[in-house]
């Protein structure tokens, strides 16, 4: 008898189970939206693909971030004490001397992590210029030092910010 019941509560569970990550499923895909569309503040919708809704978060985020913590990224990069996140150190380094020698007005770091010992950052702010000129170079060199690096790719949005997130 015990073992109807284990097998009758077994069923259930996997039933319940499966109802759940079907429901789950279908609110992700439900009206026909793609995941990258949203409801605004105004009750209408808004597409996280367009670059300039893009560009107004992420300078949100920077601008938060390094209202923390503002570091000059090169000189944090060149302390044998500080590391990154699942991205080679030598490559966030090599972008930042890139970047900078291209033209930003600077390139920071913001609330590094500490793990057995060392700090730890998984995020790079590059701060750019107002000159066109000098924004297109810079988005270029940021693009080519970035391609390996899933969605780093960035366009020009009159964003103050490129935040390169790899963690």
């Amino acid at each position: 008898m015990k073992s109807i019941y284990r097998g009758t509560a077994a069923c259930v569970l996997m039933v319940a189970s499966v109802v759940f990550f079907i429901a789950c499923d279908s609110r992700k895909s439900s009206g026909g939206k793609s995941d990258n569309t949203e409801v605004s503040d105004s009750g209408g919708s808004s597409d996280n693909t367009d670059p300039a809704v893009q560009a107004k978060k992420s300078d949100t985020f920077a601008d938060e971030e390094l209202s923390k913590s503002k570091i000059a990224a090169k000189e944090w990069l060149g302390s044998d004490k500080h590391g990154t996140f699942k991205a080679e150190k030598r490559a966030v380094a090599k972008l930042t001397d890139d970047v900078l020698a291209a033209g930003a007005t600077g390139v920071w770091v913001s609330g590094p992590e500490e793990l057995n010992g060392t700090e730890l950052i998984d995020h790079l702010f590059v701060e750019l210029p107002a000159d066109k000129d000098k924004r297109k170079k810079i988005i270029d060199v940021y693009n080519k030092d970035t391609e390996n690096f899933e969605d780093a790719h960035e366009t020009e949005a009159g964003q103050k910010y490129l935040v390169f997130d790899w963690g």
